[in-house]
């Protein structure tokens, strides 16, 4: 059997003990505590056995949409710094239903094959972001299609796509699409092109790549990291007839625990001579010896005058632990970002679970230290190998267009979302429409959806 270690749990500002042995323990359940500085210690005691702040957090400011990359065409030559590759494109001018001028970029080239793609931009570090243009077939001419694609690392995806019986001519359409998880490197790319045999031509007036300005609606993170201060101490014995014999001694930590080795100066009438560690001696009379566990060592304290028999053999094995770790989101929470931090020791194997659903939040994905694991799947296991920040993200429900907002402008995508999938999933790729529009939680997208949606919108 495992011993029975201490480590620390730190939730929000405030610090707690958790116990772990060998076997799982049931889920730490979160629940209210008062407040403490930061970094500073809070022992549990009656009934706060853990601690937490989730009550206490209150929404951040919500900023500014930040331009990633922008453009609108106003040169008279095409800007090579935002352009990689231009074919079969003209800048123009168009006048507009009010009289006013508006500068565009006009896709031909031949057989309507035209390209427009832009340099390589790095959005590694966002965690949401869409793509703004404004586009429109070009005066009284079947246009057929302007297909909207993204680079995700090996080959080009399609993120939205128009079609001249969808727009009007005049004016130009806008559309908002939202980055899937695919597009999120440092290598991603934007391109407009016009199918090859396709008629007719289609005129950009704006595009722009920008940043969301909250982010996912609600986040839930937890920061692991090694607990490289907690030493163990052991104080080999020194009962007869123990000496001058050789005596065992096995126990078994965690990989990575800290281990404080203190040795009697006297052991059956013999004085302490030396330790050695997997064979290597250490300095002659020192008696106390501190080692990191990376793996299983054999630690030997020797005593004169006999050597090497008479030893006080300690044999340490490296053996993780498995402490899982429940975590919930409260509805309160929502636009709101909620940290747990908890310290284990390297090695141990870590169940973190995200509720699939709150009244207003819907579960989309984990991310590793930046990195997104499969989306809809709320449970993630973890093997602590060094610092981590585990992220449960979460949209707003009923938030159709992506947006990050829950307005009346969702209204239109819902409807369509329901009564033709197909047409919702061209117009807003990347959005799933049965996790945003499944109000009521019941795991199907349905009619019975449109009361909640709409209790949602007008905030009831």
């Amino acid at each position: 059997m495992l011993p029975r270690l201490v480590g620390w749990l730190v939730v929000w500002t405030a610090t707690a003990y958790a116990a772990a042995d060998d076997d799982p323990a049931p889920p730490i359940e979160v629940q209210p505590a008062s407040r403490a500085t930061p970094g500073s210690p809070m022992r549990p005691s009656g009934e706060e056995s853990l601690a937490s702040l989730w009550d206490a957090l209150l929404p951040p400011a919500v900023s500014s949409p930040r331009p990633i990359f922008s453009d609108s065409f106003r040169s008279d030559e095409l800007d090579r710094t935002k352009w990689e590759l231009a074919r079969g494109v003209e800048l123009g001018e168009h006048w507009a239903g009010d009289g006013s001028r508006v500068r565009e970029l006009r896709l031909a080239g031949r057989a309507g094959d035209a390209e427009l793609r832009s340099v390589p931009l790095d959005v590694s570090e966002l965690t949401v972001a869409s793509v703004t243009y404004s586009a429109r077939p070009e005066n009284d001419a079947p246009a057929g299609e302007l297909v909207v694609e993204y680079w995700n690392g090996a080959q080009w995806e399609n993120l939205d796509k128009l079609r001249a019986d969808l727009a009007h001519a005049k004016p130009a359409v806008r559309r908002t699409v939202r980055l899937p998880l695919a597009a999120y490197h440092d290598g991603f790319q934007l391109r407009f092109r016009t199918p090859r045999r396709s008629p007719g031509a289609w005129c950009l007036q704006h595009v722009a790549v920008i940043e969301s300005p909250s982010g996912p609606a609600a986040t839930l993170a937890a920061d692991l990291w090694p607990a490289r201060d907690a030493q163990v101490h052991i104080a080999v014995g020194n009962e007869r007839p123990a000496f001058p014999a050789e005596a065992p001694y096995r126990r078994t930590f965690a990989a990575g625990t800290r281990l404080m080795l203190l040795a009697p100066a006297e052991a059956g009438g013999w004085g302490f001579s030396h330790w050695t560690v997997d064979g290597v001696a250490q300095p002659a009379q020192q008696r106390v010896l501190t080692l990191e566990l990376a793996g299983n060592l054999d630690a030997i304290a020797y005593y004169s005058p006999f050597a090497p028999r008479a030893a006080a053999r300690v044999e340490i094995d490296s053996a993780p632990l498995r402490v899982p770790l429940d975590l919930r989101l409260l509805p309160g929470m929502l636009l709101g970002e909620a940290a747990v931090a908890q310290r284990f020791l390297p090695g141990e194997r870590i169940r973190l679970t995200a509720p699939a659903q709150t009244p207003r939040a819907v579960f989309r994905a984990w991310r590793v230290n930046g990195q997104p694991e499969a989306e809809g799947q709320t449970t993630l296991l973890h093997r602590v190998s060094g610092d981590a920040r585990l992220t449960a993200e979460y949209d707003l429900l009923g938030d159709m267009n992506g947006d990050g907002r829950l307005d009346k402008l969702d209204v239109d995508s819902f409807m369509l979302a329901l009564v033709d999938p197909q047409a919702y999933g061209e117009g807003h790729p990347g959005l799933n429409r049965v996790r945003l529009g499944d109000i009521n939680g019941d795991g199907a997208f349905d009619e019975q959806d449109i009361d909640p949606f709409a209790d949602l919108v007008l905030g009831e």
